[in-house]
């Protein structure tokens, strides 16, 4: 990707892991020590991200079940 596309999308995507740099392809990256490193933190991040996000969908209407049982018991 050029300077311009990753500028564009770092623009849209406020997410975006630090790893993606212009003229570096995918398994140039991945083969690099330094951005390897980086990439796998960021992955780390993401999935701990969406770990809490998947675990706080999931447990309000637990809850919420929980206390209108409460209500009635």
């Amino acid at each position: 990707m050029s300077d311009e596309q990753v500028a564009e999308i770092r623009a849209k995507v406020p997410r975006m892991p630090v790893f993606i740099v212009a003229n570096v392809c995918s398994e140039c990256a991945a083969n690099d020590r330094e951005l390897r490193a980086e990439m796998e933190a960021w992955l780390n991040g993401e999935m701990a991200h969406w770990e809490h996000e998947v675990r706080s969908a999931l447990v309000l209407p637990l809850e919420a079940i929980d206390r209108f049982v409460e209500r009635w018991t």
